[in-house]
């Protein structure tokens, strides 16, 4: 199926609630069934939001489903590109930024899904994701809500991927970061659920917002989206409200995303910091009322607390300023990568090519490829390679995150190059914001 289809799908009728049926997607096409409305939030992130459209092009074999994105009046052409670039796609453009929650909410009002999923534009997306969590989800009615694991952009795994309620003493370790000094206790560590293997099926308090499957009769149940919340705890009220109404939610470790943090704010900004612990304490006072006495306290611990991660994570920016020159790799297929080499030497890159890695074992001798699919580690420890780039339209994504969690044992960042414009996008941390190679004019 072509994502044009989806658009014929995206109608005012009410969607059929017959069940997946071990979601054989074929028959579910043929019965016209809308399985799966996906919302994204976009704010300034254009390419993001592109590389993202895309990846979740590349899903279309899996399930009908319908995209909405919700442009919180970007300054950076979004809305055009979108448009110009995936005129399928439900645009609803504000004309001021309304938050994360308000701008869902808009979108869910008119989503026409079995399922919604809550995407963050700065991911990418596994072309078995969609298929692997709706089949989960249908085979277990007690599942309300679903998460998958995620990456950051060099690999690791993010521990948000599945947290706990931030209760006073969770929100207390988390804003005075005991987690980090006492690494191995549960009671510090209970923010990120560390009880829960990374690989392991289980039920869990919170889930990210940046990739958050729900059923959507159970979101109408339960209530949409808290909109005292402008950006952050969004997901942690959501994920109360839903285990309160007695189903579960569950982490999903069988399918992968990558998610670029960050992008949708200034990160590193006192703004940001402030609105991320805040919400934290908004959903504290909101529910746990009977704790409030504690609640100046930990305000006075939160502005501290903004004071030092502020202080951290401007001088990690400094120091990621003054690094070497990126020593970078380009993995690909036949002439895509001298494609992108060319791109970069023209856009604003800075870095060295060391060479181009083939994903066959033939590739044309007149190029710089120095290496197969199977050398890359190899390649990478001999080279000092710093980052490596991916050409998307010779692999899918599941390979591209297959090859990111194998290498991520060296420091390196990964990139990955949309063939539909002239853009490279990643993040070598999720402590920045994320890194972009662009040329803007032909």
């Amino acid at each position: 199926m072509n994502l044009k289809d989806t658009k014929v799908h995206s109608n005012n009728t009410t969607p059929s609630k017959k069940t997946l049926e071990h979601t054989d997607c074929k028959s579910a096409r043929a019965e016209e069934r809308l399985l799966l409305s996906i919302v994204i939030v976009s704010y300034n992130v254009k390419y993001f939001l592109l590389h993202c459209l895309h990846s979740i092009q590349q899903t279309a074999s899996d399930c009908v489903y319908e995209i909405f994105v919700v442009d919180n009046s970007s300054s950076d052409d979004t809305c055009e590109a979108v448009l110009t670039q995936f005129p399928q796609v439900q645009l609803i453009q504000n004309t001021e930024n309304v938050g994360f929650a308000k701008a869902c909410n808009q979108a869910i009002r008119q989503a026409q899904g079995e399922y919604i999923l809550l995407l963050n534009p700065d991911t990418v997306v596994g072309e078995h994701t969609f298929l692997s969590a709706l089949q989960y989800m249908n085979a277990h009615k007690e599942c309300g809500a679903l998460g998958v694991k995620m990456l950051d952009g060099s690999g690791n795994f993010l521990p948000e991927s599945k947290r706990g309620l931030p209760t006073y003493g969770v929100a207390l370790c988390k804003i005075l970061g005991l987690q980090k000094l006492f690494p191995h206790a549960r009671w510090a560590n209970r923010y990120y659920a560390t009880h829960i293997g990374e690989n392991e099926i289980a039920p869990v308090e919170v889930l990210s917002g940046a990739c958050f499957f729900v059923r959507t009769d159970v979101l109408w149940q339960v209530g949409l989206l808290n909109e005292a919340y402008f950006m952050y705890g969004e997901d942690i009220d959501l994920s109360y409200k839903i285990t309160q109404a007695g189903f579960h939610n569950v982490y999903f470790p069988e399918t992968t995303i990558i998610h670029y943090k960050g992008e949708s704010t200034p990160h590193r900004s006192i703004r940001s910091i402030y609105n991320f612990y805040k919400a934290m304490l908004i959903f504290v006072q909101t529910n746990l009322k009977a704790w409030e006495i504690f609640t100046p306290f930990l305000w006075i611990i939160l502005y501290v607390a903004i004071a030092i991660v502020w202080c951290k994570r401007n001088m990690s920016a400094i120091v990621h300023k003054v690094s070497p020159k990126h020593r970078v790799l380009i993995v690909g297929a036949g002439y895509e990568p001298q494609r992108v080499e060319k791109f970069l030497q023209a856009s604003n890159f800075g870095g060295d090519i060391v060479g181009y890695v083939s994903l066959t074992e033939e590739y044309p001798e007149t190029l710089n490829y120095i290496a197969t699919r199977a050398q890359l580690p190899h390649c990478i420890q001999i080279n000092a390679v710093t980052e490596v780039i991916f050409c998307i339209d010779s692999m899918s994504v599941s390979e591209v995150i297959t090859i990111i969690q194998e290498c991520s044992v060296f420091t390196i960042s990964f990139k990955i190059a949309n063939p539909h414009n002239r853009s490279v996008v990643g993040s070598s941390s999720p402590q920045r914001k994320g890194e972009l190679y662009e040329i803007t004019a032909r």
